[in-house]
């Protein structure tokens, strides 16, 4: 009896010992999963790239290039990253507490996991959706998307548009069937050992620790970066010439998140009020008949190419024989426009409104939307023209959102980080079949003798195009990029087709493009913001900065900034400008909205 006894004693003993089982980690098992969850998401972010790349290659034939995925894809870490980052950021503080308080229950840990695997599945149908929206409108799903996609009809349209768009379902569904399977073996391997019989119990100062360096790692994931302070933009990803390999780098659901915040944004900017038929009583006025015009006009030979040098920090009393000879010879020989006012403080105010004939509003960048409005600038005018178009900028592609904005908007080539004097594009450019335009942005240099160095740099540019037969066919146009509240220079420069003479009329630089295709096209139907020089009917040149704008005219002169101070000569007037320049705000921002809204 006692020998059975004792067996029994045994046996149970042994029976406790098994069941009781000291599992041994140096990370929590909740964090562990957590990780485990993050490398996932990465994993079949970076399958829904691959594919969304085999599908372009193959349907266009074209941007076959391994080294350009490699760069795309770590960029797509990188913004994935932030998107995961902020996923994981609650499950990171509930899963810490839990794990230092020791707090492990099956009722709790079970719907936390498939909280969490059913947010991976939303991720993953937003990026399956996104690939195939991708594919077919080479843009990124956004706010404005989902704003008028009232049912999934339209997507389904999409997806059955061609065959290989069906492909995206497939890997969907063969990915979201492997990514469960992987998440119920995470779940065993990590949540699930800590529920009894399991016992995980490790001391308190190392869980505090790993939680704290979990936390840290988490924080960096959601910034996207250690160093600077900017926030991470959309065109934070472009890092080529080639607009489909940077786009690849954007995460969909960061692109849909940002795009709702700058709506959101939009709608508190703090812009003084004033009634929107008042508003557009007073732009309808200043644009009646914008058209007609009974001065004579220069006129330019039809096809003639067009380069376009824009300057920073160049302004129009700089232009002398002692600071830039080569300019100030320049201005003698060219179509010479004293009088145009810089319509913001930076060099992409100046760049916005010189190409595109729309103002930026206090001086913001207009360029750093995520959506991307068609804007029917002088890149889209001249491409249905029949011209090929070119921008080349010594800027880092990602560089104030420039070059994404012009992909977005007919420039076929973009040269980025080069020197900017011709020497090589020349070459290519006499390669061009077609007429061309080319916008080419001379970049201030870090020296005290940034006007003469500017002033050289535009001396190469026509001794290098002297050299080839398309200099005597082409139009240059130098022009001032920025300065809030002073005159920018603005030549017309094309000695075979025009002669020097002096413009004093007053002008902004909105009113480049239309003066320029009334000179190349008679027929041509201002639709811009912008008023023909030879015109004579802008009513005030305005300029803005973050928070003032000043609104003016050869005798008048009216400043108002967002602290309601304000500063005129002549009283009966003041209001009157005041409603003048807001009323172009407003009617610029309604239209922008439209155009977005278009091309979505």
């Amino acid at each position: 009896m006692s020998e059975t006894k004792k067996s029994i004693i045994d046996n149970i003993n042994t029976l406790n010992t098994n069941i009781t089982q000291r599992v041994k980690t140096n990370v929590p098992l909740q964090l562990r999963y957590v990780f485990g969850v993050y490398f996932l998401c990465i994993f079949f972010m970076i399958i829904f790239r691959l594919t969304v790349f085999f599908v372009h290659c193959f349907t266009t034939l074209s941007d076959l290039n391994f080294l350009m995925l490699i760069r795309s894809l770590l960029q797509g870490i990188r913004f994935d990253t932030i998107v995961v980052c902020g996923l994981l950021a609650p499950f990171v503080v509930l899963f810490s507490l839990l794990s230092m308080i020791n707090f492990n229950r099956k009722w709790i840990y079970r719907p936390l996991h498939l909280l969490l695997t059913f947010a991976c599945f939303v991720l993953f149908l937003l990026y399956t959706v996104d690939s195939a929206y991708f594919t077919y409108f080479h843009s990124h799903i956004n706010i404005i998307v989902l704003s008028w996609l009232k049912t999934p009809k339209y997507l389904f349209e999409v997806l059955l548009h061609s065959p290989v768009y069906l492909f995206y379902v497939l890997v969907f569904l063969g990915s979201l069937a492997w990514f469960f399977w992987l998440m119920f073996c995470l779940y065993n391997a990590t949540l699930f050992k800590t529920i009894p019989p399991y016992n995980v119990r490790q001391p308190l100062a190392k869980t505090i620790i790993v939680s704290l360096l979990t936390f840290l790692l988490c924080f960096v994931g959601l910034r996207g970066r250690i160093y600077s302070e900017e926030p991470v933009s959309i065109s934070t990803a472009y890092f080529s010439d080639n607009d489909f390999f940077n786009q690849l780098g954007v995460s969909p659901m960061f692109s849909l998140v940002k795009s709702f915040q700058e709506e959101r944004e939009l709608k508190r900017k703090n812009i003084p009020y004033i009634d929107p038929i008042k508003g557009r009583q007073i732009v309808e006025q200043e644009f009646a008949n914008r058209d007609d015009f009974t001065e004579i006009m220069p006129e330019l030979k039809e096809n003639c190419n067009v380069v376009f040098v824009i300057m920073e920090d160049v302004l129009a009393e700089q232009v002398t024989r002692s600071k830039m000879p080569n300019l100030s010879t320049i201005s003698k020989k060219s179509l010479n426009f004293t009088n145009v006012y810089a319509d913001g403080n930076y060099v992409y105010n100046g760049i916005y409104s010189i190409l595109f004939a729309y103002p930026n509003v206090f001086s913001n960048n207009s360029m750093i939307s995520t959506v991307v409005p068609k804007m029917d600038g002088l890149p889209t005018l001249f491409k249905q023209h029949g011209y090929k178009t070119f921008f080349f900028t010594s800027k880092a592609q990602k560089a104030d959102n420039t070059t994404r904005f012009l992909h977005g908007n007919d420039v076929d080539v973009i040269f980025s980080g080069k020197a900017n004097d011709l020497k090589k594009e020349a070459k290519a450019l006499d390669n061009v079949v077609d007429p061309f335009f080319v916008c080419l942005l001379v970049g201030k240099e870090e020296s005290k003798n940034y006007l003469r160095q500017t002033d050289n740099k535009i001396n190469q540019i026509i001794m290098e195009s002297k050299r080839y037969s398309w200099f005597k066919n082409t139009l240059f146009v130098f022009v001032g990029a920025n300065g809030y509240n002073q005159k920018v220079p603005l030549y017309f420069y094309a000695p075979s087709m025009l002669k020097g003479e002096v413009n004093n009329t007053i002008a902004c630089q909105t009113d480049i493009l239309p003066t320029l295709m009334t000179m190349l096209d008679k027929n041509y139907r201002n639709e811009s913001m912008g008023l023909n020089i030879y015109s004579k009917r802008r009513s005030y040149a305005f300029s803005s900065k973050e928070d003032e704008m000043t609104v003016r005219n050869d005798t008048l002169l009216y400043t108002w900034n967002k602290n309601k101070k304000e500063v005129y000569n002549n009283v009966d007037r003041a209001t009157e400008m005041k409603h003048y320049v807001l009323s172009m705000f407003q009617a610029a921002e309604y239209n922008v909205a439209q155009k977005k809204m278009k091309r979505e």
